[in-house]
């Protein structure tokens, strides 16, 4: 049974009142509370009513009219993208204003191991689109078995199977290393990891190796250590530690993700590496914990709410037109210059 309005809006620590505004896109409620109430429709699956209305291309519309029920797929704990609140309620918040409810959640490991609750969730009677966040060979097998042809599906971050919303990463690269560049560092060293999963590791360490090859500077030894789990909090921190070991340190780095940024800023301030006196810092990828820590981390500005709407337009045409071409859409970004960058010094 769907939650009710009154347990959302408990759940929320809110008035029914403020639930029902927020679902129909009223003035009057606070940023935090719009957030509670998206987090609470989130977790509880609550699928407002038939009278509930939503704001979508300056008008208004019955759910009832139009809507989808999306399922949501995530990697396996330890490698989800949507882990940080902003970008889950951005994505939330762009879900609803385009006319579809998330019926569930879960990761891709759990779904294939349990083939019971796979044939249950991934029912075209109970689910009307799929959105993916990196979908593995495996799991891609599994669903063209499943479902009918020309199901809506949207992958992020992986190969145009359907439909694919992509965050640039290899262009975030790029702005990084000449940001670097034009500050002067020519000793740019790389904090990477070897991930199986999608191959991130090796597109942005290849846009390393092409831009210190294209500027004609040298990488030596350490100064690119590898090893570890893309999503893994500590990782950073043993690559930081293989790179204080290398006789030559670089001026400056850029890491792969965020995690690894943060635990390898972590690790390098507690040995005595200062940030960004001694080494610039530039992290691919959005974060708020990049904003957060102290310095403050060099990173990319991505509009999750562009991505949600990204996602629902790809879904909507699918639907309208089974034969809808695979799409890949790039999600803009910016680079976004805090504290854990500066000028090198020896270049003055």
């Amino acid at each position: 049974m769907s939650a009710t309005l009154q347990e959302v809006a408990l759940a929320a620590g809110v008035s029914a009142q403020t639930v029902s505004r927020v679902i129909n896109n009223q003035p009057h409620v606070s940023g935090k509370a719009r957030r509670k109430v998206l987090e609470a429709i989130r977790l509880l699956g609550y699928t407002p009513s038939e009278s509930a209305r939503i704001l979508r291309s300056g008008g208004r519309m019955k759910l009832g009219n139009g809507m989808m029920r999306l399922g949501h797929i995530v990697p396996p704990l330890g490698k989800d993208y949507w882990h940080f609140e902003r970008e889950r309620l951005q994505l939330t918040e762009a879900f609803i204003r385009g006319g579809m409810i998330q019926t569930f959640c879960l990761t891709s490991d759990v779904l294939l191991k349990d083939e019971h609750l796979f044939h249950y969730m991934i029912d075209p009677a109970k689910v009307d689109a799929l959105f993916i966040t990196m979908c593995s060979d495996e799991l891609r097998e599994a669903l063209d078995r499943r479902l009918p042809q020309g199901f809506p599906i949207v992958t992020f971050n992986r190969e145009n199977w359907h439909g694919q919303v992509y965050i640039d990463f290899e262009s975030q690269m790029g702005k990084a290393l000449e940001y670097l560049y034009e500050l002067g560092h020519r000793r740019i060293g790389f904090l990477g990891v070897t991930s199986p999963w999608n191959g991130k590791y090796e597109c942005r360490y290849r846009c390393y190796l092409d831009f210190m090859k294209k500027r004609g500077l040298d990488i030596a030894a350490g100064w690119a250590p590898s090893g570890g789990d893309f999503h893994d909090s500590l990782s950073g921190a043993h690559l930081a530690e293989k790179l204080l070991a290398s006789e030559c340190r670089p001026t400056a780095l850029v890491a792969a993700s965020s995690s690894i940024a943060i635990s390898g800023a972590s690790f390098l301030l507690n040995h005595g590496i200062r940030i960004p006196e001694d080494l610039s810092l530039i992290a691919i990828g959005s974060n708020m914990l990049n904003r957060l820590f102290v310095p403050s981390i060099t990173c990319f500005d991505i509009d999750y709410s562009l991505v949600g709407n990204e996602i629902v337009r790809l879904l909507k045409e699918q639907r309208e037109n089974p034969a809808f071409p695979p799409i890949t859409v790039k999600i803009p970004n910016r680079l976004l210059i805090l504290k854990s960058t500066m000028e090198n010094r020896a270049v003055r």
